[in-house]
């Protein structure tokens, strides 16, 4: 029992756009809808004023990489569009946002504004934004946008979306709660309007002593209905910390480290209940790796870990993002290079044993 890879696959690269960080979810009619980033030339910075959330869409990986990208939200700095369908058949699209200052501006702010050196350019973070389909991603409107008045519009969000049985939806978001000091900390947002309003209603992980950050989570639910967050640290050698919950995210166990490198995460379900962990690798050999866990989760270090790709020039790699395409084969998507390209989206076919 293991993971082989079948084959890999260039879904779409552009010598003159940087492309990263995909997210991919699979439609109720069989489409594959895969959502990245891109930039004009070379990422400026997060706040560089070409960046454009986009879509593609096939009904299998060779399809999906001869389709051409759809700019969704024709605005500055829309950041990787993480979509996903509900039970109700509807889309749910959100994404990070930042907006360009002027340098007046951003003295004002002070330590709010990140200057981009040798990019003249300014930001801040700007509320993350909210899209809703009901015609499967071919249209979108604006739902709103989220921010916690506690902490202002910096609060940010990579990760995914969970629907309880009952239609609560959950995301985790990253806010600093003690600056100037970076750490951050993770915590739930829930919904009971399928997206239109939404409020913290617990912190996932927080490190009182403010040294070690816990930024991009990804949540899964196991078949026994335990809520495990896998979660992005800083300041910790690049591990996987994880935290649950056993009653749908009103409390949470205190992070544990997994002594595993590597970030950031997803989480698929296999068919058999196991847990198909993939991330990136962001040091030498750089690119995306994967463990195949038990359906709780359990001892992460101790599941075998395979390499998907392992030939990245340097780290911009990794992102990973996966989905079932039939009963024994997943399509794991990621940004990738290989030398002096701009980064691009590739996927990698595995087949499950």
């Amino acid at each position: 029992m293991g993971i082989r890879t079948v084959e890999h696959l260039t879904l779409y690269a552009n010598p003159d756009r940087f492309c990263g960080n995909p997210n991919i979810a699979r439609l109720d009619n069989g489409e594959l809808l895969l959502g990245f980033r891109w930039a004009e030339g070379r990422l400026g910075a997060d706040w560089d004023p070409t960046l454009r959330p986009v879509h593609m869409r096939g009904r299998s990986p060779r399809e999906l990489a001869r389709a051409e990208p759809r700019v969704i939200w024709d605005e500055d700095c829309g950041l990787t569009p993480y979509t996903c369908q509900l039970s109700d058949g509807s889309l749910l699209c959100v994404f990070n946002r930042w907006r360009l200052v002027s340098s007046e501006e951003a003295e004002r702010l002070g330590g709010r504004a990140r200057v981009r050196e040798g990019y003249d350019l300014t930001g801040v973070p700007a509320p993350i934004t909210m899209l809703r389909s009901t015609d499967r991603a071919r249209t979108w409107e604006h739902l709103g946008e989220l921010w916690l008045p506690r902490y202002g519009p910096g609060a940010g969000f990579r990760g995914n979306m969970v629907e309880l049985p009952g239609g609560r939806l959950l995301f985790s978001l990253y806010v600093q709660v003690r600056p100037p000091s970076r750490a951050a900390t993770s915590l739930l947002v829930a919904s009971d309007d399928a997206g239109e309003t939404w409020e913290a209603v617990a912190t996932i992980a927080d490190d009182a002593d403010g040294r070690v950050g816990f930024n991009e989570t990804f949540l899964h639910r196991t078949g026994e209905g335990t809520l495990v967050a896998f979660l992005r640290t800083s300041d910790a050698e690049g591990h996987l910390f994880t935290a649950r919950s056993r009653d749908d995210g009103a409390t949470w166990s205190e992070p544990t480290d997994e002594g595993v490198y590597g970030f950031p995460h997803h989480a698929l379900q296999l068919p058999d209940g196991r847990v198909l962990l993939t991330y990136g690798r962001r040091q030498a050999p750089y690119g995306t790796r994967a463990r195949l866990l038990d359906p709780e989760c359990r001892n992460i270090a101790e599941a075998d870990e395979v390499i998907i790709r392992g030939d990245g020039a340097n780290g911009a790699t990794g992102y990973p993002s996966a989905v079932e395409l039939e009963e024994d084969l997943v399509l794991v998507v990621y940004y990738h290079n290989t030398g002096g390209e701009l980064p691009w989206i590739g996927g990698t076919v595995l087949e499950i044993s």
